[in-house]
């Protein structure tokens, strides 16, 4: 979908990392066809380079529900989370409920849903976590589809995977079934410089400066002239001198060397932004635009990136995704409220993402699951600042979720516990703990109740294993401390602390009850009531503990035969044990 600039090119075809950088710097000096190769792709060098080890870090916010955000979680946030366990990232793509990254070294992960294929690892099975793409290798540019995904590799041919019912893999079969869970070559494709998926179609960028696509064609996105569905690659008709292009919801854009742009497909909401409504299966140019260095196209709406770092929108605005302050659609472009210095753009659904020269991230349109990364849910019209990066070189978007990388991300996230495992321990502690969930990254602190671990260490941003302390017996809230915040009590945190009963003295007597015994183990209420002893189902009387390690108890009338002695202290039992068998008769 929706990435750095709208468009992912072959790096052989992008300019220098040198030149890449100056871009975010001094865009006003460079000319538009440089300008839309991003520092993202510009790393993507053809095979690896020392230049390209970059230990670069990934970031995402909003729904989660397949596991897209990929921090080992399927918990939604609002605000930036890390990625986990990803560095030397090169570039990002968000897909319809997943994501990819394409590595340093050339290879390519990715991470979420996961039910045609579409991440690539010869699975069905979601992962939370990002999976190695198989087989996969000399990669410089991805893009995710809704459920597919490509991969240019440094060759000029291209690969897909993933689902394949419209024939958007392009490998010449189409329909239910003809998916693939690891890459397929696209049929016919060679010398291409850049590629881009959004739904169910697939464009890509020649060398010669014309463009290829295929796949779903019921608006006329494939840009030929008909709306006949393509399972092989065909020529998008009457384009020349592109240099980037980006696919849409149903319709596409491309921006020609001279900073204007082409639109073509689905319409409804004018995002063709030719003037009027109507959908058009070959290009049509967009209104009053010019100067323009690079382009993306989203669910409803597009975005273009003028050379003098402003941004212009287009299409739906029924969420303020045109960020003109207003939620009224336009089928001409209008100026975006208050942006300058923008080195980027991503479109996503309903909402739209820019990246600033200073490597933050600004955010508008809808917010129902925190895509605009502000810490609400709330919709701006206008953009808003995306809270804790920085840093940031490259971004992307999809329907829900925003995606980034840099090199010094700011990720301060507030933590969460989804699962303690072992849910109960005895008083006197010393049980090992694993404590899962998100934002564990520089943990300072780990309680059970009051008391804090005995030990604890952190293992990853999602997990970390600690060593229960002594505790009064009863349920508490597991806790974690980071230098953002501490976890918020929640039912899946609690661990039970329990009594124990280690010995007996007598450990017989006769069944009419009435023996005086000395209860020895740990976790018993002072006092005659606050403890609860049972010889089987019947409860003793005259309980009385002077410590917490001893109790007496008169015992009651039993049957004959060996029943378990049981304490009971703030709800919570004693677990069986040797120790804590008495006999009658």
């Amino acid at each position: 979908m929706a990435g750095d600039f709208g468009t992912h090119e072959r790096a052989g075809r992008a300019p220098t990392i040198e030149r890449a950088v100056a871009l975010r710097t001094s865009c006003r000096r460079c000319a538009p066809a440089l300008l839309i190769a991003v520092l993202s792709v510009a790393l993507a060098i053809s095979g690896p380079t020392p230049a390209l080890a970059v230990p670069y870090v990934a970031s995402a916010w909003g729904e989660n529900t397949y596991g897209q955000l990929g921090d080992g979680t399927m918990i939604g946030s609002d605000v930036p989370v890390p990625v986990s366990a990803l560095s030397g990232v090169a570039s990002v793509s968000g897909g319809g409920s997943h994501s990819a990254a394409l590595l340093s070294d050339g290879t390519v992960v990715g991470w979420g849903g996961n039910i045609f294929g579409q991440l690539g690892n010869g699975t069905h099975t979601k992962s939370d976590v990002p999976v190695a793409v198989s087989s996969l290798s000399g990669v410089t540019a991805i893009s995710a589809g809704a459920f597919h995904d490509l991969a240019l590799r440094e060759d000029g041919s291209v690969m897909s995977w993933g689902e394949n019912e419209q024939g958007q893999l392009g490998d010449g079969s189409i329909g239910k079934g003809t998916g693939s869970a690891v890459p397929v070559a696209v049929s016919g494709l060679s010398d291409v410089s850049a590629v881009s998926a959004y739904a169910d179609d697939s464009m890509a960028l020649l060398g010669d400066a014309t463009v290829e696509a295929w796949g779903l064609n019921n608006f006329g996105q494939l840009g030929d002239g008909s709306h006949v569905n393509r399972d092989v690659p065909v020529a998008v008709a009457g384009l020349s001198g592109v240099s980037s292009v980006s696919a849409g919801r149903g319709f596409s854009l491309a921006l020609l060397g001279g900073g204007t742009v082409m639109a073509w497909g689905r319409n409804v909401a004018g995002q063709l932004g030719d003037g009027n409504t109507i959908d058009s299966s070959t290009p049509v140019p967009v209104a009053t635009l010019g100067g323009v260095v690079a382009v993306s196209a989203g669910g409803g709406h597009s975005l273009a990136l003028l050379e003098d770092g402003t941004v212009v929108a287009w299409g739906a605005n029924e969420y303020g995704q045109l960020g003109d302050g207003t939620t009224v659609g336009s089928d001409v472009p209008v100026a975006v409220s208050g942006l300058s210095g923008v080195s980027a753009v991503a479109a996503g659904d309903r909402f739209s993402l820019a990246l600033l020269r200073d490597g933050t991230v600004l955010a508008w349109g809808r917010n129902n699951f925190g895509q605009l990364g502000d810490g609400t849910i709330a919709d701006s019209h206008v953009p808003t600042a995306v809270e804790r990066l920085t840093g940031v070189v490259g971004i992307a978007a999809d329907g829900n979720h925003g995606l980034a990388f840099g090199s010094s991300p700011e990720y301060v996230q507030a933590p969460a516990i989804t699962r303690v495992q072992p849910r109960s321990g005895p008083v006197g502690g010393g049980v090992a703990v694993t404590i899962t969930g998100s934002g564990f990254t520089g943990a300072t602190a780990v309680s059970f109740g009051s008391v804090a671990a005995a030990s604890f260490e952190v293992q990853s941003a999602s997990t970390i294993t600690a060593v229960t302390p002594a505790e009064t017996a009863g349920v508490v809230d597991v806790s974690v401390t980071t230098p953002a915040a501490t976890t918020i009590a929640a039912p899946s945190d609690h661990i039970a602390f329990t009594p124990t009963v280690d010995g007996l003295e007598p450990t017989a007597g006769p069944p009419a009850g009435g023996t005086k015994v000395t209860v020895t183990g740990t976790g018993f209420a002072l006092g005659e009531t606050k403890t609860r002893l049972e010889f089987g189902a019947t409860r003793g009387s005259h309980v009385k503990c002077p410590t917490t390690t001893t109790c007496t108890v008169l015992t009651p009338a039993e049957p004959a035969g060996k029943v378990t002695v049981k304490a009971i202290v703030n709800g919570q039992t004693s677990p069986r044990a040797p120790a804590d068998v008495f006999t009658y008769g």
